[in-house]
């Protein structure tokens, strides 16, 4: 995850590089930016889950999800870079999120709430 503080496209590029990643999935409003970076690393556009049904998804079938251990990441944070000038990586685990899940569970909270809807876990 890359925080909307991150001055350019090349230094998000240089850090998928450097953890080998496989592709960008990213906000539409990043779309045309991504697009003049001329990126060989493909790009997905996030959906939008407030308009997702279970119709929309019912006939799309997923693979069983891998066991997963409590030391396994999860995602991958990085942090601003802003005393260094780059970011540095923040892995979180299952264990790390089981544990932010159960002592802030309104994080994980999803529905329509007044003002905005601003999640920040550091």
């Amino acid at each position: 995850m890359f925080g909307f503080e991150l001055p350019n496209t090349r230094l998000v590029f240089t850090l998928l590089a450097k953890y080998n990643g496989k592709a960008m999935v990213h906000h539409l409003e990043k779309t045309s930016t991504l697009l003049e970076s001329k990126t060989s690393i493909p790009c997905y556009v996030a959906a939008d889950y407030t308009t997702i049904t279970e119709s929309n998804v019912a006939h799309i079938h997923l693979p069983p999800l891998p066991a997963a251990s409590p030391e396994d990441w999860t995602f991958i944070y990085h942090s601003s870079g802003s005393v260094s000038g780059m970011p540095k990586v923040v892995p979180n685990t299952n264990k790390w999120l089981s544990t932010i899940q159960y002592k802030s569970p309104g994080a994980f909270a999803i529905g329509d709430f007044e003002g905005q809807d601003v999640y920040l876990w550091t």
